[in-house]
C-alpha cells in the first residue's frame, strides 16, 4: 500500500451535499483516517449496493465540491486495492 502522494494518485470528484452530513469532517489539521474515511460510500451506478470505501482529500461546502482518494491507512490495504480497481477504468 502505497502511503505517500504520487503522480499516480486517483480522485474521485462529487458534490459535497452527497457525503453524509452527519460525517462531515471538524475542520482542524488533526483529522486522522478515523475521520475522514467513509466506508461503503462509493459503488457502480448499476447496483444499489456500494462496497467501496474513500478517503475524504478535500471539500468545499459553499462550492458544493468533495474530493475523494484511496484510503491512505495501511489497516485499510483490502479497501485501498477496492478503490483502486474501481477507479481503475477512468476517463482519460
Amino acid at each position: 500500500m502505497r502511503a505517500t502522494l504520487s503522480e499516480d494518485e486517483r480522485y474521485v470528484i462529487t458534490a459535497a451535499h452527497c457525503l453524509p452530513r452527519s460525517r462531515y469532517p471538524s475542520p482542524h489539521l488533526g483529522n486522522g483516517a478515523t475521520e475522514l474515511t467513509f466506508d461503503n460510500f462509493l459503488g457502480q451506478l448499476s447496483q444499489k449496493r456500494r462496497t467501496i470505501w474513500a478517503e475524504l482529500y478535500a471539500i468545499n461546502l459553499c462550492d458544493d465540491f468533495a474530493v475523494l482518494r484511496a484510503p491512505n491507512n495501511p489497516d485499510l490495504s483490502d479497501q485501498f486495492e477496492q478503490y483502486e480497481k474501481f477507479t481503475d477504468r477512468r476517463i482519460t
